[in-house]
């Protein structure tokens, strides 16, 4: 029978039940662990490749999965050009999806730091963001809000839709 795989973790709410009705339809699934590399050969024996966590590994099995011709769901092209969360609000936006607010100091209001890249960190309510430069580098780039500077600023705060 045709094995699906998934990158995410087993439990996953989710994915979880996704898997649980594909086997239950005669498919094999098998989970990979986010973070972890799959091989050339793990990826080759796919019937089809899933992707929920963007991590570099995730990338580089997307990007072998697509060019074998395994299909993929969250495939290579679509997780690249997403995986940049600045990119990913402003493409939904343009859609038309109501999207956070993005801020380059603390809003008055809730809101939730990110780092630039979904795979630097966990978001953080109220929180510092991940950085990867120095704290005093952080500091004197604090002063500007303007959506322009969004490619030099590794974190960032979202507002919740309505409470910019």
């Amino acid at each position: 029978m045709d094995t699906i795989g998934f990158i995410c973790e087993r439990t996953h709410p989710v994915f979880w039940p996704v898997a649980e009705r594909l086997a239950a339809r005669g498919f094999d699934v098998r989970f990979f662990e986010p973070g972890e590399r799959i091989t050339r050969a793990e990826i080759g024996e796919l019937a089809a490749l899933v992707n929920k966590k963007i991590r570099p590994e995730s990338f580089a099995a997307l990007h072998y999965a697509d060019r074998i011709g395994v299909p993929t769901w969250n495939g290579f092209f679509a997780t690249t050009a997403l995986s940049c969360r600045l990119v990913a609000l402003n493409a939904l936006e343009a859609v038309g999806c109501r999207v956070p607010a993005v801020h380059f100091e603390k809003p008055p209001s809730e809101y939730v730091a990110k780092g630039r890249y979904s795979w630097t960190g966990s978001p953080t309510l109220g929180g510092e963001g991940i950085s990867t430069r120095s704290a005093s580098e952080q500091r004197r780039s604090t002063t500007s809000t303007t959506r322009s500077t969004t490619a030099a600023r590794p974190t960032f705060a979202c507002s919740p839709p309505g409470r910019n």
